[in-house]
């Protein structure tokens, strides 16, 4: 028999380690939660092709609906091996969900247009959005609409987008004097900084100043000497917190200051922290995302983001994909608002302001 030892933070992740290491006839043979502020859980899991059952296939059928009942099933074997009294907050979530998935494939017969709900389920999971986060989205569309239904598909998309517009809907605020465009190598960090420069120097006639700290990468300072000159702003260059403190004397009659970052990772970033605690300094962190990568490295890239506190997001490169789904994965995972999105290359033009109705709009129908 092969024994395995898990220590997780959600029976999703568990039920995907299990089944990579030891396939689809594994079983879970004990769960427990562990000390610590981690809240973790122990999960031992074990298979033997000549001992151990494979788990019951309550539901039969290769196609995808087949598929989702199939997982339905081995999370629901999960649970059940769980304390009930430790668990309680978890196991009512999943019921919810549960209750939701039920009425999409038409397992209960005590409400009628599961068509419907099955088609916009679909919908979701085809512009991007998990399938879980698309499950609870709809509970909470529906319990949001009093639990009426939804009477046909065009009208459930409408209210799915109405509640997401209020979903995206967050307190203004206004913008740090001060802005640091953070991301990953490949966002878009240098032309969402030259569009957002040349919206304030040209069109609002602000003052504005430039800095690059980006001298690792390439070509890096010479491409924005190029925005720089095109919109005659001055351009600083810096190598540590000291010469970026210094610079920010030089412009104190800036509006706004701007500044480049190497695509380096967020451990190349740890003086930001400190320089946002400095009195005096508005300084805005904008972590650039772009929707053209995978959702496990959005979600991965947010993650390790998080120890530059940033306060605002920039999705870019929205017109190289026909799936939003994921601004609504990045949103519910930073808590952040949306600041900008970018459609294109093109300086200055390709940018827009993200209104709580663009970004519903583009999550349910991403090719509008």
């Amino acid at each position: 028999m092969q024994i395995k030892r898990y220590e997780v933070k959600s029976i999703q992740e568990a039920l995907k380690k299990i089944k990579g290491d030891l396939g689809e006839e594994a079983v879970v043979l004990s769960t427990k939660r562990l000390p610590g502020p981690e809240g973790l859980l122990e999960i031992i899991a074990a298979r033997d092709e000549a001992e151990v059952r494979p788990l019951p296939r309550m539901f039969a059928g290769n196609d995808e609906i087949g598929e989702l009942k199939r997982e339905v099933r081995e999370i629901k074997f999960l649970l059940q091996s769980l304390s009930i009294g430790e668990f309680h907050s978890e196991i009512s979530l999943f019921k919810e969900e549960l209750n939701t998935l039920f009425d999409i494939l038409g397992l209960r017969k005590r409400e009628k247009g599961n068509d419907v709900l099955k088609r916009l389920y679909q919908h979701l999971v085809e512009v991007g959005i998990s399938k879980g986060k698309a499950l609870k989205l709809l509970e909470e569309v529906k319990q949001a609409s009093r639990d009426e239904g939804f009477k046909n598909y065009e009208e459930g998309l409408a209210t799915i987008t109405s509640y997401l517009e209020a979903y995206f809907s967050t307190p203004e605020r206004k913008e740090g004097r001060i802005q640091f465009f953070l991301g990953p190598a490949g966002v878009g960090k240098t032309t969402t900084l030259a569009k957002i420069a040349a919206r304030y120097a040209l069109s609002e006639g602000k003052r504005v100043g430039l800095i690059t700290t980006d001298t690792y990468r390439i070509a890096a300072v010479e491409q924005i000497k190029v925005y720089a000159r095109i919109m005659e702003l001055p351009l600083e260059v810096a190598t540590n917190r000291k010469d970026l403190l210094s610079i920010f004397s030089k412009y104190n009659s800036c509006d706004y200051i701007l500044v480049d970052t190497p695509g380096r990772g967020p451990a190349a970033l740890t003086y930001l922290r400190e320089l946002k605690e400095e009195g005096g300094l508005e300084i805005d962190a904008n972590l650039l995302l772009a929707l053209n990568s995978s959702r496990e490295f959005l979600m991965e890239t947010a993650e390790n983001y998080q120890v530059c506190t940033f306060n605002r997001l920039i999705v870019t490169k929205i017109d190289e994909v026909n799936k939003g789904g994921g601004i609504l994965e990045i949103f519910e995972k930073t808590k952040k608002p949306i600041a900008y999105i970018t459609t294109g290359q093109n300086v200055p033009t390709d940018i827009e302001e993200a209104s709580p109705k663009r970004l519903a709009s583009l999550v349910v129908y991403p090719r509008h």
